[in-house]
């Protein structure tokens, strides 16, 4: 992360740890770092006296294509059902 002064305009550049930029974001004026917990919470100076951006940086979701779990339930509760209503048949079945 860094604060950079480019054509005129100040802003707060993410990168990753191996220094690809993630986003950028516009400030108002000159902002130093302030402070910053193992990278994942960065408090930036504001423009005024008092003033003060912090940032969160999180890890993005998957991108594109259906989410699904790794393990289906339905076809499994479906089996299960199954198997308990086999049971429950070859029970009755056996006891008449």
């Amino acid at each position: 992360m860094a604060t950079t002064y480019v054509g005129g305009s100040y802003s707060v550049v993410f990168f990753t740890s191996e220094v690809d930029v993630i986003g950028e974001f516009p400030l108002a004026s000159h902002s130093p770092i302030i402070s910053m917990s193992e990278g994942g919470v960065i408090a930036v100076g504001g423009p005024g006296y008092d003033s003060i951006y912090v940032f969160k940086v999180i890890r993005p979701g998957p991108v594109g294509g259906i989410v699904s779990p790794t393990l289906p339930i339905a076809p499994i509760a479906v089996i299960a059902a199954i198997v308990v209503a086999t049971v429950l048949v070859t029970k009755l079945w056996l006891h008449k």
